[in-house]
């Protein structure tokens, strides 16, 4: 089964808040996150659902993260890319090419930071 949930940064601190969406711009944890059972008020623009993967140290990988990947048959050691949702599902952007629209393709990821938070090394 698919295990849906999302993140957003919380308005009144600034802290990234997991849990489920419950109303437009409202996140609820659930009683064994760090918070407790609440309803948290975020910035909309921070929300992002959890894609379903994790990385190489099983992080959870969310919409809006970047992710340094590898994919097979490729020339680089591994690409930068943000992850976004289409119609078709998860996709992985580079500044230059969609590298890959199928998340099965993709050998290795580590998360480097968010559109948010900027933080790539």
């Amino acid at each position: 089964m698919r295990t849906i949930k999302f993140r957003g940064k919380r308005i009144k601190d600034g802290k990234w808040v997991y849990g489920y969406l419950s109303a437009k711009c409202q996140i609820t944890t659930s009683l064994n996150s760090e918070e407790g059972n609440a309803v948290h008020l975020v910035n909309p623009e921070t929300i992002g659902q959890f894609t379903g993967l994790q990385d190489n140290e099983e992080n959870d990988i969310y919409e809006g993260d970047f992710v340094n990947c590898r994919v097979p048959l490729e020339p680089k050691p591994f690409y930068t890319c943000s992850v976004e949702f289409f119609s078709d599902g998860w996709n992985f952007i580079n500044d230059d090419f969609n590298i890959c629209d199928s998340p099965q393709m993709v050998e290795a990821f580590g998360i480097v930071g968010n559109v948010h938070d900027k933080q790539v090394n």
